[in-house]
């Protein structure tokens, strides 16, 4: 975009800042906003003693500068991504284990266990399970997911807000669900 002159907003799913300023100006970066929903488990934001602060720690004793497995970058949101969904699992294996204890749950009985819940703690607050109404099945977990926007006197991406996915799919379902339709892609459409 930077290469086409393009002058916007700049929203995705993830960027990677540190690769991106290597062929990007900052400056370029700020002023298109430069979105995403991966944030930094370093951002200010979480706090000292929150749970991402402590990942952060953890995972620079591990693969930072210096570090015994040094991966000669700083950690990005994909490292920590998954990470955000263990602890539920963990809660719904053992909530699934307690049903058959003589027997490892299998992921359908894990899954099953989550639904029941009203809701679980994840690392970026509190969940429950959702997903029926886009996607047909109960299988997403829906939780606070930070927004971050590229600010520039960090030189990288810090939060800005903290959404939940089902009030915004809410406001724009009917718009979001036509143009899948639209596609053959919805879930009743599939064979």
């Amino acid at each position: 975009l930077y290469l086409q002159g393009y002058k916007g907003v700049v929203v995705q799913n993830y960027a990677d800042w540190e690769t991106n300023l290597t062929k990007i100006p900052p400056e370029y970066a700020a002023a298109q906003k430069g979105i995403d929903s991966f944030p930094l488990m370093d951002d200010p934001w979480w706090g000292e003693t929150s749970w991402p602060a402590s990942f952060t720690r953890v995972w620079n004793a591990r693969y930072g500068p210096g570090a015994p497995e040094n991966v000669k970058r700083r950690m990005t949101g994909i490292d920590w991504d998954h990470v955000v969904w263990l602890i539920p699992w963990c809660i719904g294996a053992q909530i699934a284990g307690k049903k058959a204890p003589e027997k490892w749950p299998s992921n359908d009985a894990i899954l099953e266990a989550l639904r029941e819940q009203a809701s679980f703690p994840t690392v970026l607050g509190p969940g429950h399970m959702s997903g029926k109404e886009m996607f047909g099945i109960q299988n997403m977990i829906e939780q606070p997911v930070p927004m971050d926007m590229f600010d520039l006197k960090a030189e990288d991406k810090r939060i800005i807000a903290h959404l939940n996915f089902e009030p915004w799919f809410a406001a724009i379902k009917k718009v979001v669900i036509a143009a899948v339709k639209e596609r053959g892609q919805y879930w009743t459409q599939r064979k």
